[in-house]
């Protein structure tokens, strides 16, 4: 009975799966200065390390890779370049 009253299921015995809450909200601004005054604001709040993962989001959104599509790879191009002799 002590597993009901902490959200366990008796026959699981596990904890209820946690779902994150979204924290989208809109705000409108008179002006682009006060919106960027609002994300400096915001950047400033965050931890470092929450700061390296939303750049590392970015960097994946805009290289187009991340989330199971294959990393970026260099390609070899090889040249030949002919000596002359002078």
């Amino acid at each position: 009975m002590r597993f009901h009253s902490q959200g366990i299921d008796p026959k699981r015995k596990q904890l209820p799966s946690r779902r994150r809450k979204q924290k989208n909200a809109t705000i409108q601004t008179a002006t682009m200065a006060d919106a960027d005054a609002m994300d400096q604001a915001y950047w400033v709040a965050q931890t470092p390390a929450a700061r390296l993962r939303e750049l590392e989001r970015l960097r994946q959104l805009n290289y187009n890779y991340g989330q199971g599509k294959p990393l970026p790879r260099l390609q070899r191009i090889l040249r030949v370049a002919q000596l002359g002799e002078d």
